[in-house]
């Protein structure tokens, strides 16, 4: 049946190639034509480059370089490709191949603190305010979801720590040494920083300190032209739960107006803080504390986050209740009526309504249904007995409104008198970013993403300018937007908080964009999509780059109802997840349907396109050298049938999508994993390769 397959996907390509003869017109918008005669190579996200291990792969580097390093797989990659995203070789290299970045103009991502410290930058010295780069709700805002994939950033509390032994040194960050005291008669500090400034520092302690007295907090009040802190000045207490640093607790600043965004070194940097010392800002709080007797020992510290998980019985009811039928401080068995899933309430709550134990809620960490048991996140104060009627009830997301109405004196602070007199109650901010709109379903835990004003023209000129910069300086020719087809509002709003419909419990509106609600895809998606195109002209114009392109994955260009508005701006598409093995022609994906006339359709359209070619399908029991080629071949055959010279690219990968250039693992070492291959060592990128079919030349 595979056979029969494979000669009909030649028959359709061959028909189809011959009623539209048109497909063979040459476009000015071509990848370049490298060492392969029959194929343009692409390369994604390379980086990481290590030693190969593989003897044979050891020998075959030798025969090409006349040695094998990590620099000749860096070599390799150099000479066996056509095109490059995602990737920085340095200028000088950069400037000799089509070599195009990764960009994000469509997010403000809170791990790229470079771009960051650009806008931040270009906003100061344009007299801009850079909030006004972002997106707001102008109300507090409830979503339903309980999924808060991303933890480890600022959005949830996150902030920098570190402390010096004297002025004009290098100091330690707060994991590296925990006293932070240490050097305050040496005219050294504790400093807490973050990319927005902040009026809530939660301190834990390790050990408490004794004696402490005569707290001071200073703020820079003053930078020159790079930026470099040269004043600073006392901020008022209005809260200290520590007593000087004597217990932990919170302390708490008047937020003052010319707080300045700056960065301390010199002289002052710190050892694992990379991005404040010579080259990225922030906003910084110094700390002294005097004559202790035993100084603390400080494990963590904190702010109050803007994206948070609160109690959704109000909005969404209960899940489950019942009585307490036996409870440990940390195992709590329920009602005979729970659910027969496992995990079923992983990371809601649990609240005792009445009985021993009252007023107490937990997070439930885990759930066994054999044993209709949770386990909690932090032992009960009070052991909860059968006398105890509990709640399991969903989280939901929480992020609270701005109005500027209630910052009655302008100072960009909703004090403690004017928050407790609200002009508007249903916007509760005391600082306009808290009230961001902050996606929580980020890859990794350390992702912090919110949306952009793709409204703002000032936002328009900053971007472009830092990509314009950047690129000259790197040497690339332009970049890739990664998830092209993910709109920001609209429908695609639910799925970056991973939400359920309803999507919005309460609020949702924003302040940027007054004539829908942040879920709507009209107007509001629309909307965004028509400002996320200006903003992408914009972005062309500024650079001058006509290899700016996105990564629409599979999707059909010509029926996706984001891709349809943005193919007149886009020079070009990588398409990732594209050619599988195993499919049938008339299958989803398959020659007939999907590639066999989207990709010769976008070449008549002149936009180049660079497909994805995954090996899928191979347990862990045959993982050999002969499925890998025979999978491999297929692929390749497949890229054969549907390029047209100049216009289609390809790469071979395995079935995940973390890229780089690390080397291979055994899958049946590794029978979890996505990333494995039938011999560990070799360089990915090396190892996914069909090479010995690659080097024939089959014609046109």
């Amino acid at each position: 049946m595979k056979l029969i397959n494979n000669q009909l996907a030649i028959v359709l390509c061959l028909s189809f190639l011959l009623f539209f003869p048109f497909l063979s017109i040459a476009f000015p918008s071509e990848f370049p034509r490298g060492k392969y005669p029959s194929a343009i190579l692409k390369i994604s996200l390379p980086g990481l480059w290590e030693n190969p291990t593989d003897p044979q792969t050891i020998l075959e580097f030798i025969q090409m370089y006349g040695t094998s390093s990590a620099e000749m797989v860096k070599r390799w990659e150099l000479d066996n490709n056509d095109l490059f995203i995602g990737a920085d070789y340095g200028k000088e290299e950069n400037e000799k191949r089509l070599v195009l970045g990764y960009c994000y103009p469509h997010l403000m991502l809170q791990t790229a603190l470079g771009a960051i410290d650009y806008l931040k930058r270009w906003a100061i010295r344009n007299n801009v305010n850079y909030e006004d780069f972002n997106l707001h709700f102008r109300e507090d805002t409830i979503i339903n979801s309980s999924n808060i994939k991303s933890w480890i950033n600022f959005w949830n509390g996150l902030i920098g720590a570190g402390s010096t032994d004297r002025s004009n040194s290098y100091g330690s960050t707060l994991g590296m040494n925990s006293d932070v005291f240490r050097g305050v008669n040496n005219d050294g500090a504790f400093f807490v920083w973050a990319i927005e400034p902040f009026t809530d520092i939660y301190i834990s302690l390790e050990r408490n300190g004794i004696g402490g007295k005569n707290m001071i907090i200073e703020y820079p009040s003053q930078v020159d032209e790079e930026f470099k802190i040269i004043q600073w000045k006392k901020a008022e207490i209005i809260e200290d739960t520590t007593n000087n640093f004597s217990q932990s607790g919170l302390i708490r600043i008047k937020y003052p107006p010319d707080w300045k965004y700056g960065r301390t070194y010199p002289p002052t940097a710190f050892y694992q803080a990379v991005f404040v010392n010579e080259k990225i800002g922030s906003y910084f709080l110094r700390i002294k504390v005097f004559d202790f007797a035993t100084r603390p020992l400080v494990s963590s510290v904190r702010t109050t986050p803007s994206i948070q998980l609160i109690d959704g019985e109000e909005y969404v009811g209960v899940v489950n209740s019942g009585f307490i039928q036996f409870s440990t401080p940390t195992t709590t068995k329920i009602s005979e009526n729970a659910s027969t899933s496992t995990d079923a309430y992983a990371n809601f709550l649990i609240k005792i309504v009445n009985g021993k134990g009252k007023g107490q809620s937990r997070v439930i960490l885990s759930y066994s249904p054999s044993e209709k048991t949770v386990s909690v996140d932090r032992p009960w104060e009070i052991v909860p007995d059968n006398t105890s009627e509990y709640r399991i009830v969903r989280r939901v997301i929480f992020i609270r409104g701005w109005d500027s109405r209630n910052d009655r004196n302008g100072d960009g602070w909703v004090d403690d008198n004017e928050f407790a007199n609200l002009v508007s109650p249903k916007a509760t901010a005391r600082l306009k970013y808290q009230s961001r709109v902050i996606y929580g379903g980020g890859w990794v835990e350390s992702s912090g993403d919110n949306g952009v004003n793709v409204w703002n023209p000032f936002y328009h000129q900053a971007i472009g300018e830092m990509y314009r910069d950047s690129w000259a300086r790197s040497g690339l020719k332009g970049c890739y937007l990664d998830n092209l087809t993910q709109n920001n509002l609209g429908d695609n709003f639910k799925e970056m908080y991973g939400a359920i419909d309803p999507v919005i419990l309460k609020g949702g509106y924003l302040i940027e964009y007054e004539e829908g609600r942040a879920d709507q895809e009209f107007p509001t998606g629309q909307a965004w999509l028509d400002g996320y195109k200006n903003l992408l002209r914009k972005l062309k114009e500024i650079t001058g780059s006509r290899w700016i392109g996105g990564n629409i994955a599979n999707s059909n260009p010509f029926s996706n109802r984001y891709l349809i508005h943005l193919n007149e701006v886009m020079d070009w598409y990588t398409c990732e997840d594209t050619l599988h093995n195993g499919w049938a022609v008339n299958g989803w994906g398959g020659l007939g349907l999907r590639p066999g006339w989207i990709y010769p359709a976008l070449a008549a359209k002149g936009i180049p396109h660079a497909l994805s070619a995954h090996v899928r399908h191979i347990p862990s029991d045959r993982n050999t050298r002969e499925m890998w080629e025979r999978r491999l071949t297929e692929l390749l055959s497949l890229y054969y049938l549907v390029q047209i010279p100049g216009k289609t690219a390809v790469e071979f990968w395995n079935s995940s999508f973390w890229y780089g250039s690390g080397n291979t693992v055994y899958r049946n070492i590794n029978p979890t994993g996505r990333d494995g291959f039938w011999k560990a060592g070799v360089p990915r990128n090396y190892a996914y390769r069909p090479h010995g079919l690659l080097i024939r030349d089959i014609g046109i």
